[in-house]
């Protein structure tokens, strides 16, 4: 035998070849399977099986492989015999043959079955005459004998043969080797006939009767091995035996040896146990059919000793199983098991191991006033276990703690216990003593020395807020008083504070309000006990910033707006003003916001104005206010002439307690219309100067709209002359003039005004006191003004009457040699009409003009 070592990853390994396995040749390198090492067999390696075997520093294995004979036939010759065991092969290697040809391998192999098997293989030849080695196996049930082996070239005719010796090599084994009575041996076989059956047979003496051959009957596998148990007699006697296994078939014959022990032996399963436990003796090698005593002296915890002891009776075999209970109270220690028979004993060590009881708290650390959970495990099922610990109070005396709790089925149990809040800090053993086996387990409880604090939620308000103050380790039943030092808006400063009392674990809980005119910054709060010890805090109130939004941002008099305020005191009154004029109030939330709707005055006047969002403290914010009144007044002044000579004016009063705004538009009659605005005081009277205002030569008319109720004329001057015209409040479809005369140097002109956006068709009808009526037509654009010259159609006295598509407002002017007349017209007739009074100078005369527009003639009197 050969020894080769390697080393894998560092680690040497040595590989021993020993045993068996197939297919492999002298020469080849196989693999060292898990040790990925390769292994070269040198070319004198016998064919055989062998065992290649990797031994690590802690660990082994083995793989078989085989080594096959090579068999080299030539032509005309005959090879020498080669023996060959049934299941393994052969290598056959052709030389001598005509290159390029193709032979043919038979071998004919008798069974045990009765049969034949005829093995058959084409073997190819190579250019230089030779061939590739070729396995050839023995089959597993192929009868002892010689076979013939032939070859036979297929072109040339060429022939060679060699002879194998079929042989059988039976074998069996028997685990374990040596045993005691009443065993069992496995019986391994191999190399026996495939299917055939085996006897296993052996004589055993036995104690106290005669021999007893023992025989067991087995079938050989496919490839002639089996495996069976042979169990023996419990009374077998001591000694060596041969065990034999003969084929029924060949009648092949395989041996080995066993060997039985002498004496009796008990064996302790488990063999280490714990006290209160159940332990198995279980013994062999004694008589049958008697009685085993069996004792053991355990020594107890805390000294002294106690004796257990029980009794089993053998079986036929003399073995015997039983039962042995180990008390509460034992000692961790070794105790000596003896078994007593009538004729032999046997001892073997018992281990008792310590109790694996324990306790644990949790938590390890806690509080005074706090609860701790205690947890035991190992202890006996149904065990009362008793828990204590002695604490040290503030007073200075001590207070012991006691309760007690049962062990479950699993062995545990649990339990609370109170600390008491007046705990002094530092470590003390709790205990848990068992009732059952009087013995104690300790764990340590730390209980924090009491160290006052604080907490405020929320750490960080606005002015007005309230916050929660949490506070521990005080004294149980100890007044606290909880104060802050909070600087005033006002510049003042004012300690705001609140009392509350500790429970029974030291804790307190306390609500303080901040004032809501504070102002903005971080503050140290603190909780003081009558025994003075104290604890601090920060508090940080937020720098309010006021500021206030209003919806929406233009309003009319006498309606709605939706007033947001933010960054008040939390709670505070918030009253709303506009510039200076108190609206309402409202209350701020929790986060110093609020919403409230108040009502514009309905005196207010169309401007800008300031509303303010203010609280008691001082702090406001503000935001202006666009209000504009609804034009509630209109005048229309259709004639409007800046002439070389012309002066024209627009008076306004305006009477009321409210401030007006005043928008007029000129309505030229040609280029675009012009827009001036102007405002008017309460109880005031305003001239507007129209020339200043157009330009010169312009010919124009006016709208007025105002948001307050006012009154309005027109006024124009013409050297030393003038007229007022109160003008219209609204504009008609139909204008009436009942006087007018472009005789004797008159000249009369009608003004028309359309206000509107789009164009208006007019028919200006003609009544003339000596001619018939006349009718002309115009189109006047819109926002503009169109003077008719009367004179242009008529020379006479004359009425006239407007009409339109859209309304419109009218004007007739009259100028004569000492001055001018400037009306507007009426918009229908009436029934009556008065005038009040005419000028009384000597060379006045009087006139009165009046139309009739119907279609028939109607009655006057005057």
């Amino acid at each position: 035998m050969q020894r080769f070592s390697y080393f894998t990853k560092g680690v040497p390994v040595a590989l021993v070849l020993a045993l068996v396995l197939f297919g492999v040749l002298p020469g080849a390198i196989p693999s060292a399977a898990a040790a990925a090492a390769n292994l070269h067999l040198p070319r004198a390696t016998a064919a055989g099986v062998y065992a290649v075997q990797a031994k690590g520093q802690r660990s082994q294995a083995a793989q078989n492989f085989a080594v096959l004979p090579v068999l080299v036939l030539k032509p005309g010759s005959q090879g020498t015999k080669t023996a060959i065991t049934a299941g393994h092969g052969v290598y056959v290697r052709l030389v001598g043959f005509t290159p390029g040809e193709s032979a043919a391998l038979t071998a004919n192999f008798p069974l045990y079955s009765g049969n034949s098997l005829t093995v058959t293989k084409s073997i190819r030849v190579d250019t230089s005459g030779a061939s590739a080695r070729v396995p050839v196996y023995v089959p597993w049930d192929a009868s002892d004998g010689d076979v013939t082996l032939t070859i036979a070239g297929q072109t040339s005719g060429k022939k060679a043969g060699t002879i194998i010796v079929v042989v059988h090599r039976p074998g069996i084994t028997a685990r374990p080797v040596t045993l005691r009575p009443g065993g069992t041996a496995t019986i391994t076989g191999r190399g026996f006939v495939p299917g055939s059956n085996v006897t296993i047979s052996s004589t055993i003496s036995r104690t106290g009767s005669t021999n007893l051959v023992l025989t067991k009957a087995v079938a050989a596998g496919d490839h002639g091995a089996f495996q069976t148990p042979l169990p023996l007699p419990g009374n077998a006697g001591p000694g060596a035996y041969t065990v034999t296994a003969t084929d029924a078939t060949a009648n092949f014959r395989a041996s080995a040896k066993l060997r039985i022990a002498a004496g009796a032996a008990i064996a302790i399963q488990p063999s280490s146990s714990q006290p209160g436990q159940k332990v198995t003796i279980s013994g062999s090698g004694y008589a049958a059919g008697v009685q085993v005593r069996v004792d053991a002296t355990f020594p107890y915890y805390g000294g002294g000793a106690h004796a257990v002891s029980t009794v089993a009776k053998t079986n036929g075999s003399g073995d015997f199983l039983t039962d042995l209970q180990i008390p509460n109270q034992a000692a961790a220690g070794t105790v000596v098991v003896t078994a007593r028979g009538p004729k032999t004993q046997s001892s073997a060590k018992l281990q008792i191991g310590p109790i694996g009881s324990g306790i644990t708290l949790t938590p390890a650390t806690a509080r005074p006033g706090s609860a701790v959970t205690v947890r035991g495990s190992g202890f006996q099922p149904g065990d009362t276990i008793d828990i204590s610990a002695s604490l040290k109070l503030a007073s200075g005396s001590f207070q012991t703690l006691r309760t007690s709790a049962t062990a479950n089925s699993g062995k545990q149990f649990s339990i609370s216990l109170h600390i008491p809040g007046n705990v002094v800090g530092g470590v003390y053993p709790v205990v848990a003593k068992s009732s059952l086996s009087a013995r104690s387990r300790t764990a340590r409880l730390t209980i924090t020395r009491l160290r006052a604090a604080i907490t405020v939620a929320p750490v960080s308000v606005i002015p007005g807020s309230t916050v929660i103050v949490h506070g521990t380790g005080y004294l149980p039943g100890t007044r606290i008083t909880v104060s802050v030092p909070v600087r005033l808006t006002s510049g003042s400063t004012r300690t705001v504070r609140s009392t509350t009392g500790t429970n029974a674990g030291g804790s307190f809980r306390s609500a303080l309000t901040v004032p809501g005119d504070a102002t903005g910054g971080t503050y140290t709060l603190t909780a003081r006990s009558e025994a003075g010890r104290t604890a601090s805090a920060k508090l940080v109130v937020a720098f309010l910033k006021p500021s206030v939004i209003v919806v929406p941002t233009m309003a009319v008099p006498g309606t709605p707006i939706t007033v947001n305020a933010f960054g008040f005191a939390s709670g505070a009154t918030v009253t709303i003003y506009l510039s200076g004029t108190r609206l309402g109030t409202a209350t701020a939330d929790t986060t110093g916001s609020l919403k409230t709707t108040v009502t514009v005055p309905g005196t207010t006047a169309t401007g800008n104005y300031v509303v303010t969002a203010q609280e008691s403290s001082g702090r406001k914010a503000s935001i202006g206010l666009r209000v504009y009144r609804k034009i509630s007044t209109h005048f229309y002044f259709a004639s409007l002439y800046t002439g070389s000579g012309y002066h024209e004016y627009l008076l306004f009063v305006n009477t009321s307690e409210i401030r007006a705004r005043v928008q007029i538009t000129y309505q030229p009659t040609k280029g675009g219309a012009r827009v001036k605005t102007l405002v008017m005081n309460p109880h005031s009277r305003f001239t507007e100067d129209v020339n200043r205002d157009v330009g010169p030569g312009v010919s124009a008319s006016a709208v007025i709209a105002t948001d307050v109720p006012i009154s309005a004329e027109r006024m124009v001057q013409h050297g030393t002359e003038g007229a007022l015209d109160p003008g219209a409040t609204s504009p008609s479809t139909r204008w009436y003039f009942a006087n007018g005369n472009t005789t004797h140097g008159y000249r009369e002109f009608i003004a028309v005004q359309n206000p509107n956006g789009g164009p208006v068709q007019i028919a200006v009808l003609f009544q003339p006191t000596h001619s018939h009526p006349i009718t002309i037509y115009r189109r006047v654009p819109a926002q503009s003004r169109t003077t008719v010259k009367v004179s242009s159609y008529v020379h006479d006295a004359v009425g006239v009457v407007i009409t339109s598509n859209g309304p419109i407002v009218a004007n007739r002017t009259i100028y004569i040699h000492h001055g001018l007349a400037s009306k507007t017209g009426v918009t229908a007739g009436q029934y009556h009409w008065y005038f009040a009074s005419g000028p009384k100078r000597g060379s006045s005369r009087h006139w009165i003009g009046v139309i009739n527009t119907s279609g028939h003639p109607s009655h006057l009197l005057l």
